[in-house]
């Protein structure tokens, strides 16, 4: 639809960034939870309770290195692994294409299954192509940790390297989605569209980590500060709590990480639209367009 189009592609600076993609969920929250939040859920839970089983499930009776292999290529890991995958992989999916549909047909005219079946069609294809791009990184990764390694002075580097391939791999991701393109096309795209603008992803990168930390972990530092007595009071007892209720915590911490998640995905499919106004002029050119031959003219 024209208004929703004209309302993502803008030339946004990090603030309006992150603003517009609150936005976005908070102009329908209920909408937002049925399709996008519940598309991931599933394969949230079953992550997370895979995980858990990983970590407390073990025979006492295996050897120390029979355990050692069970913790790296046991059944339960290597499920565990790929239920991960799928759902970082779900994600990604959820955000660029709630905002794909959102800009087409407009807020509340999808669901759920729509969004599915946008994954049918194109976006099971990044399981395959996001691996080959992580090889490719990993190269840059690994070079700059040997250079790191030589000399202290170049960590510093080694730590904005990982930061700016971090930052590939999301716009890499959101490219291939949403415009649909090859593995080859979209890696050129990302180059085309953050020419000049690498830092400034770094910098929505380091705002987007640094919001959630500051929420979640600031009582507990407040708390320690004031008194520490009461925050080793909270450790003394988590630490007694059965198995079946350290399982609702963990599970309660990682819904937060998922929605996390989704807003992380969700500002850099907003950043790639700002991109995408910045060097093509989508928006502009649909105003050209609606004038008419007079507004061409003039």
């Amino acid at each position: 639809m024209d208004e929703q189009q004209i309302e993502l592609y803008q030339k946004r600076d990090l603030g309006q960034t992150l603003i517009a993609a609150i936005q976005i969920v908070k102009s329908n929250p209920k909408h937002f939870f049925k399709t996008a939040v519940l598309m991931v859920l599933p394969l949230f839970l079953a992550t997370s309770t895979l995980s858990f089983l990983k970590q407390n499930i073990y025979d006492p009776s295996a050897s120390p290195y029979d355990r050692i292999i069970n913790e790296f290529l046991g059944p339960m890991n290597i499920l565990s692994l790929i239920a991960s995958y799928l759902y970082t992989a779900s994600c990604t999916w959820a955000a660029v294409y709630f905002l794909k549909l959102y800009r087409e047909r407009g807020s509340g005219n999808f669901e759920m299954a729509d969004l599915w079946s946008e994954v049918f069609k194109h976006g099971w294809k990044l399981l395959f192509a996001f691996i080959a791009v992580v090889i490719i990184t990993s190269i840059v990764v690994v070079v700059a940790g040997f250079f790191a390694s030589i000399t202290l002075v170049l960590i510093p580097f080694f730590y904005v390297a990982m930061l700016l391939v971090f930052n590939f791999l999301l716009m890499f991701s959101i490219i291939y989605l949403n415009e649909e393109a090859g593995f080859s096309n979209s890696i050129d795209r990302v180059f085309k569209l953050m020419k000049g603008r690498w830092f400034s992803s770094v910098g929505l990168l380091i705002v987007c980590i640094l919001i959630p930390f500051s929420v979640i972990f600031s009582p507990v530092i407040i708390t320690a500060i004031i008194d520490i007595d009461s925050f080793r009071e909270v450790f003394d007892l988590t630490a007694g709590l059965n198995v079946s209720f350290t399982l609702l915590l963990e599970n309660i911490m990682q819904i937060l990480g998922l929605l996390y998640l989704l807003l992380l995905n969700l500002s850099f499919a907003v950043f790639y639209f700002s991109l995408s106004e910045e060097k093509d002029h989508v928006s502009l050119k649909k105003r050209v367009e609606d004038l008419g031959p007079l507004g061409t003219y003039q």
